[in-house]
């Protein structure tokens, strides 16, 4: 027998004895009156005991309702947590497919989660993000409307549909609750201004996207103030494609040539202020601003460009001309010299061709293309022997008279010039492509040239 056995028995008996020792004591008669009874008489240990009993039944009572109460209520608790873990478990599933962009598994798991709890918040910015990926932009919409029900103004709610709304083209709605972003969380208006900028930009809205831009300016830090002063070129540059296309040359010049003089490597904008000088009819200043920029940032596409105005205009001997004027200022002649060989091989101008190419010949090492040429000019002059025993060198197929351009900032290649990279948005940075063909790398000395695009936020966030 334990201790405490031991100790429950003395207790107990203890209590019958000094229950036994009171019924002794208290033996005398007691009368008692009830309403609606006849008197009656008990002895006072029966009354005290049934007094006593009365109030130990109450006090069991209270305490079995109270202990019942609160098993009840810690079962529901119980019940409670295990599904709020289940529903959890299930959205914590849903977000790792999501982060996978297992987007069809992700829209399960938040189904799942909802249908256990409709408003469980997190699933619903969710599942809303997944359609919206899904692009099914109107039910992405729908969710994350629900979301604002529960939510009211929530910043993250507020995002998320501007987002929606951006990705389905409503740029009206989705610039309006950017702007109500940017009154609830001011601190985040770095952010709130790219992407109002972006939008703007998404619409050819280059003005508006200039006033964006001018308020990111002043709050970004300076490791980022380069970038986004090439962006601002890059919109300034739209700005003047703009006007050109409304035929106000001289306002598309005047915002080129401060474009220019703002930034020298800004290739597009040589190319365009040149074009804006031939539209109006001063040729001579088109073809000076192409030279310039020629000169200036290495670009080839400025002897292409000549070389195809002039003989648009069947003026092959200016072309020549103009090649000659550029090899004499030129940083990189080699390459000038090979595209003045190019032109010579295109008007025919065979032995003035092969001499341009035999001389590179001998500054250069091996290069398919310039063997192409020199092989192409001997068999133009019947020296088929010799252009047979140079073709079998020639180990890879080209067509060398096709330039390719390509972007010196993502790598994307073109079959011809653009302002505007279409892969990475990028604004002039689409050069010829012949480091890959005219070796060593001093002959083709291309200036390196800044990218202007426009830094979003989800690449800024990236970074950080």
């Amino acid at each position: 027998m334990s201790v405490k056995t031991f100790v429950y028995l003395i207790v107990i008996f203890g209590l019958i004895g000094l229950f036994i020792y009171l019924s002794y004591l208290n033996q005398a008669p007691l009368p008692l009156h009830f309403m609606f009874s006849k008197d009656i008489t008990a002895p006072v240990w029966s009354v005290i005991f049934i007094t006593f009993l009365i109030g130990f039944l109450i006090a069991a009572i209270w305490l079995f309702i109270r202990s019942s109460s609160w098993r009840f209520t810690k079962r529901k608790i119980e019940k409670g947590i295990q599904r709020e873990r289940g529903v959890e478990e299930l959205y914590y599933r849903g977000l790792e497919a999501l982060a996978k962009e297992q987007h069809d598994q992700a829209w399960q798991y938040f189904q799942q989660v909802l249908r256990k709890d409709s408003k469980h918040l997190g699933a619903l910015l969710r599942a809303g993000e997944t359609l919206r990926a899904k692009k099914n932009y109107r039910e992405a919409i729908g969710y994350h409307l629900r979301a604002r029900t529960l939510a009211g103004d929530s910043p993250e709610v507020i995002n998320s549909l501007a987002e929606d709304y951006a990705a389905a083209g409503n740029f009206k709605e989705a610039t309006s609750l950017y702007q109500t972003l940017l009154s609830l969380t001011p601190e985040d208006s770095l952010s709130i201004y790219r992407n109002l900028r972006q939008l703007s930009i998404e619409q050819s809205n280059w003005t508006e996207a200039s006033q964006w831009h001018q308020k990111i300016i002043k709050l970004v830090s300076k490791d980022e103030e380069e970038a986004e002063r090439n962006a601002g070129h890059g919109l300034r540059y739209q700005q003047g494609l703009q006007q050109m296309d409304k035929g106000e040359l001289k306002e598309a010049e005047s915002i080129f040539q401060k474009l220019i003089k703002s930034d020298k490597g800004f290739a597009s904008a040589y190319v365009k202020l040149g074009e804006v000088f031939i539209s109006r009819g001063d040729e001579e200043e088109g073809v000076k601003a192409w030279l310039e920029g020629y000169q200036t940032t290495g670009q080839l596409i400025f002897l292409n460009k000549i070389e195809d105005y002039y003989l648009s205009h069947d003026a092959p001997n200016r072309a020549i001309e103009a090649y000659r004027r550029a090899i004499s200022t030129a940083r990189d002649e080699l390459v000038t010299r090979y595209m003045l060989g190019r032109l010579y091989y295109r008007l025919e101008m065979i032995d003035k061709a092969l001499d341009e190419f035999l001389g590179l010949e001998k500054a250069v090492s091996y290069s398919p293309t310039l063997e192409y040429f020199i092989a192409k000019c001997y068999q133009k002059r019947d020296e088929d022997k010799k252009a047979a025993d140079i073709f079998k060198k020639i180990i890879k197929h080209c067509d060398p008279l096709k330039l390719i351009y390509q972007c010196f900032s993502c790598g994307a290649r073109y079959a011809s010039w653009q302002d505007r990279c279409s892969h990475c948005r990028s604004w002039s940075t689409i050069h010829v492509d012949l480091r890959g063909e005219l070796t060593p790398e001093e002959m083709v000395d291309f200036v390196s040239s800044p990218v202007f695009t426009p830094p979003s936020e989800k690449e800024t966030k990236k970074g950080s």
